[in-house]
């Protein structure tokens, strides 16, 4: 062989070595925190359910424009399943605290769910 042929094959080596480096990482990590994934999931679907219970009047079982009242059954949310626990607090009437503890981590998810808008908050 060539020296070019040579160095083209080194540089195929290492590229593939490359790939396979960072896509084994890539799906190693999705593979350890499938519960930080469902968990998350059931935020986001609670606080998608917390818009409509903001809006919806106290006699259909809603929050009037408040939710100093809201209960994670108000959400559809469970206050533990198989992926992990949830938790309300810091309820006022134009937001409330919603934070997930995924099963079998020390991770924490946190948000400030309001009429209008979430913010997630850092740990």
């Amino acid at each position: 062989m060539g020296k070019r042929e040579l160095l083209l094959v080194i540089l195929v080596t290492v590229l593939v070595a490359i790939t396979v480096s960072v896509a084994f990482n890539t799906f190693s990590k999705g593979e350890l925190n499938p519960n930080r994934s469902a968990t998350l999931q059931g935020m986001y679907e609670a606080i998608g359910r917390s818009v409509a219970y903001y809006e919806r009047p106290r006699i259909q079982g809603g929050g009037q424009n408040s939710f100093e009242d809201v209960t994670l059954k108000d959400l559809y949310l469970q206050s533990e399943n198989g992926h992990g626990t949830y938790t309300i607090s810091d309820r006022t009437y134009n937001s409330f605290r919603l934070v997930g503890r995924p099963t079998n981590t020390d991770i924490v998810l946190e948000v400030m769910v309001y009429a209008d808008s979430t913010v997630w908050i850092q740990r």
